[in-house]
């Protein structure tokens, strides 16, 4: 099995796929395909045990944006776990489900100054 997102989503912002995350001060999430957020959205991010720095699950963050697949959140992770996106193996009870492997940004709000990045349109 292996994590997807929709490419060319009908909601904006859409949920995206997570490859990576730093352990950095502040991390760095990177998506799997460009996630066209704009500075000051806020997002929650969902990180399963099986990919390490399960210390974000759930975590709420306002976002700063780098480029087109990356952006900054407000935590110092230098000292969580590692972050990796594991290998699919099939266990004795099938594959694990798309919830236990797969990381995932979901947009749900949006801090000051969010509707001015997305006005000068």
């Amino acid at each position: 099995m292996q994590c997807t997102c929709e490419t060319n989503p009908k909601f904006i912002p859409a949920m995206r796929c997570i490859s990576a995350i730093t352990n950095a001060n502040p991390a760095v999430v990177t998506s799997t395909v460009p996630h066209l957020y704009n500075t000051g959205l806020i997002v929650r991010l969902r990180v399963p045990s099986l990919c390490g720095m399960s210390e974000l699950d759930g975590g709420r963050f306002q976002i700063t944006v780098i480029d087109a697949t990356r952006f900054s959140i407000p935590v110092d992770t230098i000292s969580y776990q590692t972050f990796a996106i594991p290998a699919v193996l099939p266990t004795p009870g099938g594959i694990p489900s798309f919830w236990d492997i797969c990381a995932q940004i979901t947009p749900i709000g949006q801090g000051e100054g969010y509707y001015d990045s997305y006005s000068r349109n």
